[in-house]
C-alpha cells in the first residue's frame, strides 16, 4: 500500500490565527533573557563519584537559583522512585527542605 497525500482545506481565519500564534511565540522567544553558562569546574564524573543523583543536582541548583533571585525557599514537588519497595512506583512528593 502506497501512502496517499492528504490535503487539508484550512479557512483563512484559521491561517491568520496560526500565523499570529507563530509570530507571538517568536516575539516571546526573542524577548526572553535565557542565557547559557558553560560550567567546566565539575560535571558528570564529580556527580557520580560523590553518589549524587543528577536529578537531585539539577533540583538543588534550581532551588538555589530561586533563593538567590527571590530571597526565600519554597516547597517543590519531586518525583520519588519507590520501585525497589514492594508494589513500588513513581510518586510525587512535596519536599520538606525548609
Amino acid at each position: 500500500v502506497l501512502p496517499k497525500k492528504i490535503t487539508f482545506e484550512i479557512p483563512d481565519e484559521i491561517r491568520r490565527r496560526i500565523y499570529h500564534a507563530g509570530t507571538t511565540l517568536g516575539d516571546a522567544i526573542f524577548a526572553s533573557d535565557t542565557k547559557v553558562l558553560v560550567f567546566r569546574d565539575y560535571g558528570k564524573k564529580f556527580i557520580a563519584a560523590n553518589d549524587i543523583s543528577p536529578d537531585s543536582m539539577v533540583q538543588m541548583s534550581l532551588m538555589l537559583a530561586y533563593y538567590k533571585l527571590y530571597g526565600k525557599m519554597v516547597n517543590v514537588y519531586e518525583p520519588v522512585l519507590t520501585k525497589f519497595f514492594f508494589h513500588g512506583r513513581t510518586e510525587a512528593m512535596r519536599s520538606a527542605t525548609l
